[in-house]
């Protein structure tokens, strides 16, 4: 594939005022998803929860960012962090879903 034949064009306006969105190819492009993934959606801070979904120590939310899975995990000192939600043994996702309490084999999660 020509790497500027099937490049994404975004339009430069005349007038610095106009403000142009994404062009309709960009949703639906898997090149331009694959690009997203490995640039902004890798590279920097994202908007993930809210703090307030977090209520004590143990509370946890598995959620994707660019197709990995990762694991928001409320510690001891009540400082939220964020893990790949993957067991490094076995391969298998640590949790499911969304739980508000301990749950058993991530509590030594907590006390990083």
């Amino acid at each position: 594939m020509s790497k500027n034949k099937d490049l994404i064009k975004i339009k430069k306006p005349k007038n610095i005022n106009t403000i142009f969105g994404l062009p309709a190819k960009s949703y639906t492009d898997q090149e331009f998803w694959e690009k997203e993934c490995n640039t902004v959606l890798s590279d920097g801070w994202l908007f993930v929860g809210f703090v307030h979904e977090f209520k004590k120590a143990g509370d946890v939310l598995p959620i994707f960012i660019a197709g990995k899975p990762i694991l928001l995990i409320k510690n001891n000192n009540n400082k939220i962090t964020a893990f790949h939600n993957v067991c490094s043994h076995r391969c298998l996702k640590l949790v499911d879903e969304k739980k508000n309490h301990t749950i058993p084999g991530v509590t030594i999660l907590k006390e990083i």
